[in-house]
């Protein structure tokens, strides 16, 4: 118990963390979006529109981040079920927001194609998990949206871990920038779906060993 209480607690320090850095970098060091104007290439895109989504994906994007770790507290869940409730309310909103607004920015990202595929997977599939979680705990089936929002929370630190591993094909693999984006955008959802994946299946051999020999 004590190690699932600090995971939890390292978890949503992570993602404090993150959240911080995302919009002071985005929404309050850049205010007049230089640093984005700089690096996009603007062929194609309408800024009036693309602009407004992206921050609302941002915004939407943290919300669901914040609030994820909350969702997977026992103690919460158990003394303050309607809280939890809200709460789970909350993320499933802002994901869906964040999922839907991604779809559209997917087809504008750097790295042509394989960019495009790879954050168009990411999105659907991330909204897709996360009205799973739903319908299953409609159908009363909480080891199932217990799983299923392990798998949308995953998703919704991609962001996370695409920065981490564009660092790593940067500086450590040498690969040049467009090349380690592209290989940073599918290695950062499936490697956290697979991370997910093993998370729910050593609970479930956990809970299917007997207590006594």
């Amino acid at each position: 118990m004590r190690t699932r209480n600090l995971s939890l607690i390292l978890l949503f320090l992570l993602a404090a963390g993150w959240i911080g850095h995302t919009l002071t970098s985005n929404l309050v060091l850049d205010v007049h979006d230089t640093k984005i104007i700089a690096q996009k290439d603007w062929t194609g895109v309408q800024t009036e529109i693309w602009l407004p989504v992206l921050y609302t994906h941002i915004v939407a994007a943290s919300v669901a981040v914040l609030t994820g770790p909350f969702g997977f507290s026992q103690k919460l869940r158990v003394k303050s079920p309607g809280w939890h409730r809200r709460n789970g309310t909350i993320y499933v909103l802002a994901v869906l927001i964040a999922a839907l607004t991604a779809l559209y920015l997917s087809f504008y990202a750097d790295g042509g194609v394989v960019s495009i595929i790879g954050f168009l997977l990411l999105s659907t599939i991330w909204f897709a998990a996360t009205w799973r979680s739903v319908t299953m705990i409609k159908l009363r089936d909480y080891s199932g949206h217990h799983a299923w929002m392990i798998r949308s929370y995953a998703l919704s630190l991609a962001n996370t871990t695409l920065h981490i591993w564009l660092m790593i094909g940067d500086t450590v693999i040498g690969l040049d920038h467009i090349t380690a984006y592209q290989f940073a955008i599918w290695i950062c959802w499936v490697g956290n779906l697979t991370f997910a994946e093993w998370i729910i299946r050593r609970g479930r051999s956990r809970k299917a060993v007997p207590l006594h020999a």
